[in-house]
């Protein structure tokens, strides 16, 4: 079973800070995430577009891009998995 967690971060992910969330549902963590970017606490592509906007465009990407590539245009969050009983 995966666990996913999301990290606060600076602008670049290797700033990463602490775990805001974890948990084992992939539509749990979408939201979460959604949540996150709407009230502004992360952003997604573009600062400058409507946080709405943001939002909406993580959904769709969510559903049909690659983690990295969302990663890479997720600012402030980082999202990964470790696998059940994997050291980290």
């Amino acid at each position: 079973m995966q666990i996913f967690y999301v990290q606060s971060c600076g602008i670049y992910p290797h700033d990463l800070s602490n775990i805001i969330w974890i948990g084992t549902s992939q539509r749990k963590l979408k939201m979460f995430v959604s949540k996150e970017i709407e009230n502004g606490n992360m952003h997604y592509y573009d600062d400058e577009l409507p946080t709405k906007k943001q939002a909406e465009l993580f959904r769709h990407d969510w559903e049909n891009c690659l983690r990295r590539d969302i990663n890479n245009h997720l600012m402030y969050g980082y999202i990964s998995y470790v696998d059940n009983n994997e050291e980290v």
